[in-house]
């Protein structure tokens, strides 16, 4: 009875490993999808998207992000980190941390994996969390800080004030390296279609609460909105970004947009904080990022959206 009992022990641990993955390593899997390192390669993937980073010692750069749905791969076009800080762009990365793991399923939330990486830029810690939901064609990331945040060059007072405002400025592309850039994309194509959502609040001074614009990026531009849907008309593939923060009159530290955006070229602006706010002996939140894949039309843009929303919460029928 007892070997009996032992056997069946041994058979329930290996399907919970089979089926939910390791809980704690450096790959682990959990239904759909799988977060894992390849040599100097991040992978994260599920059955709708594959996104492909150079590890860097935990400075993330994007090699390759593939939408299983179409069957559809963007390369990077450039060898630059995802994230840029002014002030602290030659510091070397140094990695410190990185685990993989299955976050429990709650009350409230389904079950999803996580990376979290852990790494310095001279006497600056980063934590960023990469976030993969079952069946989601898009991924989370989180950014906290902790450290002597003097090395950071931000904010700039012209910048904020007036050069961002300069659309030839802005056009000259100065900019990119003055702004602290949260999410990057540098992807191919020369005929770009942006649509940008703006979510505004304060009902009683606005009747509009969300407005929508149009552009074609044929140079560079500064957008403002929470969400930007990206569409290269040449072969119908697109990309989203969602800026997880409050709407633009309510962010902290606001660079007077969210994107600056050429061609292909996306930069997703502002944490949310500045130097003054990161101490030596906790972590400072910043505001998070989303990028997403979508192919061809409207509705499998705002589906892919709907369904990274959905996967934030559970919906509980009544």
């Amino acid at each position: 009875m007892m070997k009996m009992n032992t056997f069946h022990s041994h058979i329930i641990v290996l399907i919970f490993f089979l089926v939910i993955g390791p809980v704690y390593g450096n790959n682990t899997a959990y239904l759909d999808g799988k977060i894992y390192l390849d040599h100097d390669s991040l992978i994260l993937e599920n059955s709708k998207i594959r996104r492909t980073y150079t590890f860097n010692q935990g400075n993330l750069i994007t090699q390759s992000i593939f939408n299983k749905t179409s069957n559809f791969t963007w390369h990077a076009t450039d060898n630059v980190p995802d994230m840029n800080l002014p002030g602290a762009e030659k510091e070397k990365a140094e990695l410190v941390s990185f685990r993989t793991y299955v976050v429990e399923e709650t009350l409230s939330q389904q079950a999803y994996l996580e990376a979290e990486i852990i790494y310095t830029l001279g006497n600056l810690s980063i934590k960023r969390i990469l976030r993969l939901y079952p069946a989601c064609p898009a991924i989370g990331m989180d950014f906290y800080f902790k450290g002597n945040g003097n090395l950071l060059k931000y904010p700039d007072e012209s910048l904020l004030d007036k050069d961002l405002s300069d659309v030839k400025f802005v056009a000259s592309q100065k900019a990119r390296s003055l702004a602290p850039v949260m999410e990057k994309l540098s992807l191919d194509g020369k005929h770009w279609n942006c649509r940008v959502v703006d979510l505004s609040e304060m009902t009683d001074h606005l009747n509009d609460l969300v407005t929508v614009n149009d552009y074609q990026t044929y140079q560079e531009r500064l957008f403002r909105g929470n969400i930007l849907f990206a569409k290269d008309m040449e072969n119908e593939e697109g990309v989203f970004l969602l800026k997880e923060a409050p709407s633009p009159n309510a962010q902290l530290q606001y660079l007077s947009g969210d994107y600056l955006v050429s061609f292909g070229q996306i930069r997703m602006l502002g944490f949310g904080i500045d130097s003054e706010d990161i101490r030596p002996d906790r972590w400072t939140p910043g505001y998070s990022a989303v990028c997403g894949v979508f192919s061809k039309t409207e509705y499998s843009a705002l589906k892919a959206l709907k369904t990274y929303q959905n996967k934030l919460r559970k919906r509980i029928p009544e």
